[in-house]
């Protein structure tokens, strides 16, 4: 009988049931703290593992929030006690187009620190969506990062970019051209002509690269994920001073 309930739990544990509307996605703030300035991430699964270092860095500061997922659908969450709220993953820049207003909720947010890049730049991880044209691609990604930066900046926070991590290949040599540094690029220009901060997160690890991140995993290992985190939580700092905002 021991056995047949254990089966009957790892079973029930892999079932996902498609009922749309037993989830929700919508920004949610670590430990809040109402007298504390309100930042919110918004980025892809680089984002989801250095979001507990910025977590920690800003702590007593301000409060971290990030986009989740209340996913009570998933019976394992229940099973296996693991957590209802899923970080949602912002992929790419069409991917985010129709759902950036329901992350940004009704809330009003001091700081929004963001980045697109990763899905959208063809990668061999994300082959599915490479158009095989890397100057169609920025162009795509141009469109695509104006309309989500309009959408950011109306919401009158005070906007960061995150410039998109490189790819594992540059350790292997590279590709020519590297589609991480033409959007990049692109990110740059648009940032720069709607007043938008960049928080430059290709440079910080891009020289240890090699060390930091596997040469098959576009993302990086505990040490890159705390170094990227940093540095995130260093442009809110400095983000927040400049808009006069009180940590």
């Amino acid at each position: 009988m021991t056995l047949l309930i254990a089966a009957a739990a790892l079973a029930l544990g892999r079932v996902v049931f498609p009922f749309a509307w037993l989830s929700g996605e919508y920004p949610h703030c670590v430990n809040r703290d109402p007298q504390l300035p309100d930042v919110l991430l918004i980025g892809d699964s680089t984002q989801i593992r250095y979001f507990p270092y910025v977590v920690s860095a800003l702590e007593g500061t301000a409060n971290v929030c990030r986009v989740v997922e209340l996913a009570p659908q998933r019976l394992h969450s229940l099973i296996y006690r693991g957590p209802l709220l899923q970080p949602v993953n912002a992929r790419s820049t069409e991917f985010a187009k129709s759902r950036l207003e329901k992350w940004l909720g009704d809330k009003s947010w001091d700081v929004i620190h963001a980045n697109w890049g990763l899905h959208d730049s063809g990668s061999p991880e994300f082959v599915a969506l490479r158009s095989g044209d890397p100057d169609r691609q920025a162009a795509e990604y141009k469109s695509n990062l104006g309309t989500l930066m309009d959408t950011l900046i109306n919401t009158k926070a005070r906007v960061i970019f995150g410039l998109t991590t490189p790819l594992p290949e540059s350790c292997l040599g590279g590709v020519t051209p590297d589609p991480i540094k033409l959007l990049n690029d692109v990110a740059v220009e648009l940032a720069s002509s709607n007043g938008v901060k960049v928080n430059d997160l290709y440079s910080v690890v891009h020289q240890r690269q090699c060390e930091l991140q596997a040469s098959h995993d576009v993302h990086f290992n505990e040490q890159g994920s705390r170094l990227l985190g940093a540095a995130v939580a260093s442009s809110v700092l400095l983000a927040l001073a400049d808009s006069g905002v009180e940590p």
